[in-house]
């Protein structure tokens, strides 16, 4: 096709033209041909190692499909994209390949995932026992980020937020007592302790990825945090999102009574 494409204009524009239009459509095919491999270097990459004695590597996503090699066990592949029917896509001899999902073993992730919330945003909450409620950050000092509280008009202060997050864990400051919100790494039932009013309360993470619905919007990959006492007089059900901190709350407290706390919008400054 290229040949009689290159007859064609040799004819129709001479030389010259043909030359430089040759170079350009070479280009383009070959850039064309390339690009498979360079969307899948662009795509998101996983660490898995090969799981089973003999893996067979096909062109597309079947059994059925040619088989182009196979991967011994113990085999290191990085992975670019897994589909919902159980294959995932690597590069085999330089060409896109899939291999079964179900007989690789995927390394745990590194990615680090933040707590803290956007400094870039502006969270308005609602309390039912406080009203309504605007939180927006001013400034960092000794690490800890500051924001302050509003009332929903923006303009009267109510009092400040301290937050700091570190490898060990995300914590909250009000005046000189410390609180670690929580202790890193993330895993499920991890539980400590702290002490208040004569009273000892466990935080335990009970789950590592709620969906939670709020008037803001919705949020997935939640933590969920029960917390007791040892007077076995109250609970609390605190909720972790991603990137924006905590995002509700409730408790039941026999002696004080029960409260609820929701964060009802984002707004960009």
């Amino acid at each position: 096709m290229l040949k009689l494409l290159c007859v064609y204009l040799n004819i129709r524009w001479g030389n010259s033209m043909k030359k430089a239009l040759k170079i350009f459509i070479v280009l383009a095919l070959f850039l064309g041909i390339g690009s498979n491999i360079s969307n899948v270097n662009a795509a998101t990459k996983y660490s898995a190692t090969v799981n089973t004695k003999i893996l067979n590597v096909r062109e597309k996503t079947s059994d059925k499909s040619k088989k182009v090699g196979t991967l011994k066990k113990g085999t290191k592949v990085t992975v670019y994209s897994k589909t919902k029917s159980g294959w995932s896509q690597i590069v085999y001899k330089k060409k896109k390949a899939y291999v079964a999902t179900k007989y690789l073993k995927f390394a745990p992730s590194t990615k680090k995932v933040s707590y803290l919330r956007n400094k870039n945003k502006i969270y308005v909450y609602d309390d039912a026992n406080r009203g309504t409620f605007t939180e927006k950050y001013v400034t960092t000092k000794d690490d800890w980020s500051i924001w302050n509280t509003y009332l929903y008009n923006g303009k009267d202060v109510l009092w400040q937020k301290k937050e700091k997050e570190d490898s060990k864990g995300l914590y909250s400051k009000y005046d000189k007592d410390v609180k670690t919100l929580l202790q890193y790494p993330i895993k499920l039932g991890k539980s400590w302790s702290y002490k208040s009013d004569g009273d000892t309360y466990t935080i335990k993470i009970t789950s590592l990825n709620k969906t939670i619905k709020t008037k803001a919007g919705t949020f997935k990959n939640v933590l969920e945090l029960t917390i007791t006492n040892k007077k076995k007089t109250f609970q609390e059900k605190d909720y972790y999102a991603p990137g924006n901190g905590l995002i509700k709350y409730y408790y039941d407290d026999k002696e004080y009574g029960s409260n609820e706390y929701e964060l009802i919008k984002i707004n960009n400054k």
